[in-house]
């Protein structure tokens, strides 16, 4: 089962775009590395007036069809990181677009041939991609990892078993440092895993035993618990980035 007929998504960005810098205007760029922002914070630097009203007809910059997804944008610069997955023609994309047009700049497609199971409401692409300003790094449940460079060129993939999971996978990969890490939650042995962010090479990897209900958790990155990830819906589990050794874990 791969879910229920695709969904046609749009990607609307609001005057909220035309308000951040560009690289251009700035010393250091606009970035949203990842799912949630910088370290998972939820929150945006700056100081920036923002707008609270938007919609089709109001502080409207642009507005983009794409495949369906539940992806998050992840931004750096002036481009705008997406996953997306047709359903019908089984087809799962990476694709960057122009943050000033919305334009596409590339899409590449991700070669996988077995598909996870989902919920009828669900997606093949949920995880939100990665970026650090050198590379792109996506997770698809029925993939695995890959990165491109900013160009989108493959720079290197991660292939994994499908994702045997109930509802599908909506954990999304973080970058800490040289590292790109993930938690892939098997019912069975779930793992986190961290890859080295240059050459895709397995750094380490740690098996953790407490039932994991929702495979949808991702790592969050902190100075002192430096790499943690939601295990049960009701724990969290730290670990340290450079060893994976087991830190504070509290809860579940």
């Amino acid at each position: 089962m791969i879910g229920s007929p695709r969904i046609l998504q749009s990607l609307i960005v609001a005057a909220v775009c035309s308000a951040l810098p560009v690289h251009a205007q700035s010393p250091e760029p606009v970035a949203w590395p990842q799912f949630r922002g910088p370290n998972g914070s939820w929150t945006a630097e700056g100081t920036r007036s923002l707008p609270i009203e938007f919609g089709p007809s109001k502080n409207l910059a642009w507005r983009t069809p794409l495949s369906g997804g539940h992806s998050s944008p992840a931004i750096w610069g002036n481009r705008i990181y997406l996953t997306a997955a047709d359903t019908a023609a089984k087809k799962l994309e990476v694709i960057a677009l122009d943050r000033s047009t919305g334009e596409i700049a590339w899409r590449q497609a991700v070669p996988a041939t077995e598909f996870e199971r989902i919920h009828p409401v669900g997606s093949l692409a949920t995880a939100t991609p990665a970026v650090d300003g050198q590379r792109v790094y996506a997770y698809f449940g029925s993939y695995g990892l890959v990165a491109y460079d900013l160009n989108g060129k493959v720079a290197w993939a991660a292939p994994m078993p499908v994702l045997q999971a109930p509802f599908g996978s909506g954990t999304s990969p973080v970058v800490a440092g040289e590292l790109v890490i993930l938690n892939r939650q098997e019912p069975k042995e779930p793992f986190l895993i961290a890859l080295d962010r240059s050459t895709g090479k397995t750094v380490w990897k740690h098996q953790y035993s407490f039932p994991p209900d929702c495979p949808h958790h991702m790592p969050v990155t902190r100075r002192r618990l430096s790499s943690g990830s939601r295990s049960s819906c009701t724990a969290l589990r730290g670990s340290k980035p450079s060893t994976s050794r087991p830190g504070r874990s509290d809860g579940g």
